[in-house]
């Protein structure tokens, strides 16, 4: 009410009702609500206890589970086609080659692409959202996670296929450079050991000149000493023969002074004996000289000649050989020449 002078007003209580509930349907119309049901887990108010048939009985009571039904049974799964799109687009990836298509029919294109491959009856398409049945939405996920692997192990392939070509570039770069440094270390190993061997065989071939040489200084040495020993042989048997000789000449001498027969006689035999081994000397050479022409064995024995060496007389009995005139005859003259040589039997 009000008066003239008074600038008051008076409100009454269902006016501040209404206002309040004004306020509150436009505070409700500005967000989303969630309304939340509470549930006793036990009756004795415990907070580690949980009894299933009172929780059942409430969910039952409230009617709960009779909207989880009707919810089921209709589209559950309500999502604007900017969040579908967004999150499901590559499940359809032949809708990109297609310009000019709305929201409504690249939703449809996600929905029955063949890694979904949902019937009609799973989905329906609406003015500003798409709605989905029960267990829609987890094929949609296990598709996208199916399509995800596939790409990341696709995306692996060809990042480890790179790697790995890398690497074998580098590998075979590095085996190329160890096989070139390899042929150039067994070329150098190659050289090296040739030169080794030239040098051994150089050595060896040193040493054997060498031995070669001392073995002919020591044949040479051999040789001349043996030259040596024989020149001193023949001189001593030259020197034994002059003294033999001279010992002879002079016997001969006394027993020509004392007996001119008898030492005319021992001339005689020596003399004989001389010319018998000249001449088996002589026949053995013709002897050597007929098997070496006729092809026979030099080996083969020469024929045995007669013994014609006289006998020595005995004492008191007469020479066989030669009358005492022949004897005579050999007897050394004044001037020392030697007799002439007796006639051979037959």
């Amino acid at each position: 009410r009000k008066s003239g002078r008074s600038t008051l007003m008076f409100e009454s209580v269902s006016s501040q009702f209404q206002s309040q509930l004004q306020s509150l349907i436009g505070t409700l119309s500005q967000t989303s609500p969630h309304f939340v049901r509470c549930i006793n887990p036990n009756e004795r108010r415990d907070a580690s206890l949980l009894d299933a048939s009172a929780c059942l009985h409430q969910l039952r009571c409230g009617g709960v589970l009779d909207a989880v039904h009707v919810t089921r049974a209709g589209f559950p799964s309500r999502y604007p086609y900017s969040d579908l799109l967004a999150r499901f687009h590559f499940l359809a990836p032949s809708r990109d080659a297609t310009p000019g298509l709305s929201d409504q029919d690249k939703a449809r294109a996600v929905l029955v692409s063949p890694l979904v491959n949902l019937s009609q009856e799973l989905f329906r398409i609406g003015k500003t959202k798409v709605f989905l049945r029960h267990h829609v939405i987890e094929r949609l996920e296990g598709a996208r996670a199916q399509f995800l692997a596939a790409s990341v192990e696709c995306i692996q392939h060809a990042w480890k296929g790179n790697v790995a070509r890398r690497v074998h570039a580098r590998l075979a770069a590095g085996f190329l450079a160890r096989v070139v440094s390899a042929r150039q270390l067994r070329r150098a190993f190659v050289r090296e050991e040739m030169a080794r061997r030239a040098e051994v065989a150089r050595l060896e071939k040193e040493a054997r000149e060498k031995a070669e040489a001392a073995e002919r200084a020591r044949r040479e040495e051999e040789e001349r000493r043996r030259a040596e020993a024989d020149r001193k042989d023949r001189q001593d048997e030259e020197e034994r023969k002059r003294k033999s000789r001279e010992e002879e000449e002079e016997r001969s001498r006394l027993e020509a002074a004392a007996d001119p027969d008898a030492a005319g006689l021992r001339r005689a035999e020596n003399f004989v004996n001389s010319a018998q081994r000249e001449k088996e000397k002589r026949l053995l050479q013709l002897h050597a000289r007929q098997a070496s022409i006729s092809g026979a064995s030099p080996d083969q024995p020469p024929p045995i000649l007669p013994s014609i060496s006289p006998t020595s007389p005995a004492p008191g009995s007469p020479v066989s050989l030669c009358s005492p005139s022949s004897v005579s005859s050999f007897a050394p003259s004044d001037e020392g020449a030697p007799p002439p040589p007796p006639k051979t039997p037959p």
